[in-house]
């Protein structure tokens, strides 16, 4: 999976705990349309950004980055992504 906050890649061990993402993984990324369609589900304008949405509505506990700031969403990333 593609970090929403840094966008490096990480996955679950067998019991679901997170851990470093394996050389051929196939990668999952959020896509921003249906993140849009759930940032106007939520009640927000579609003027505000995801990032905001995010904050307010999703990701409740801040970090060093904003959530899809400078994020590759599922729509410009390459078909069939796979960790390297």
């Amino acid at each position: 999976m593609a970090c929403p906050y840094c966008n490096g890649l990480f996955g679950f061990d067998s019991v679901g705990r997170p851990q470093p993402a394996l050389t051929g993984w196939p990668v999952f990324r959020y896509g921003q349309a249906e993140l849009e369609i759930k940032k106007v589900a939520d009640g927000e304008p579609p003027t505000v950004p995801l990032s905001v949405w995010a904050l307010r509505q999703r990701f409740t506990q801040p970090a060093g980055n904003q959530p899809f700031d400078g994020y590759t969403y599922a729509e410009d990333a390459i078909p069939n992504e796979a960790v390297p």
